[in-house]
Formats: structure tokens, C-alpha cells, sequence
């Protein structure tokens, strides 16, 4: 039981079950009637909390994967495209007004 949490609201409201395994009830619920409510949805509350932290484990995954990826197309896709720019301009004097000899 100590994986499980319980959420205690207002006096008015459901007692459910939610996406992430926790068990919600109102401060109202008769003692006898919370405890029926989580032996019957004990196996179900297991296995919405287990896909649960699943499901967030995947999520941070993806998402060091997109910064990974970011970082990487940062790194060596854009970064020479600039270096190589400056080099250019160094190299080149672009963008440079130059005065023109008279013919």
C-alpha cells in the first residue's frame, strides 16, 4: 500500500480512481465505503501507476532526445555554416564597401 496515494477533497465530489493510479475521495466518504472502493480497484490502481511511471519515463526519454538532437543539429549543422560565414567575410572583406580606381 505504500506505493499507492490517496487524495482527499472537498466534502461534494467522486470517489474515483485517476489516470495516474490515485485513489481520490471526498472528505465526506464513510471510512467503510473508501475501504471497499480501494480493495475492489486495488489491482486496477497498480496497473494505471505502473503505466503511469512508464508513460513519464517515456516522456523524459523523448524529450532528451529532442534536446540530444537539437544540440546536435546546433553543434555541427549550424555552427560551420556560421563559422564558415565569418570566415568568408574575413577572408573576403564581404560585405565591405570598396573604392573603385578611375579608369
Amino acid at each position: 500500500m505504500s506505493n499507492f496515494h490517496l487524495v482527499v477533497e472537498g466534502e461534494a465530489g467522486p470517489l474515483m480512481l485517476s489516470p495516474s493510479g490515485q485513489f481520490i475521495t471526498p472528505s465526506s466518504c464513510p471510512i467503510s465505503l473508501l475501504v471497499s472502493f480501494m480493495t475492489a480497484n486495488l489491482e486496477e490502481a497498480r496497473a494505471r501507476l505502473d503505466r503511469y511511471v512508464a508513460d513519464v519515463k517515456q516522456e523524459k526519454d523523448l524529450i532528451a532526445q529532442c534536446v540530444q538532437t537539437v544540440f546536435y543539429f546546433f553543434s555541427f549543422e549550424i555552427c560551420p555554416i556560421i563559422i564558415n560565414f565569418f570566415v568568408l567575410v574575413r577572408t573576403f572583406g564581404v560585405g565591405q564597401r570598396r573604392q573603385c580606381d578611375s579608369v
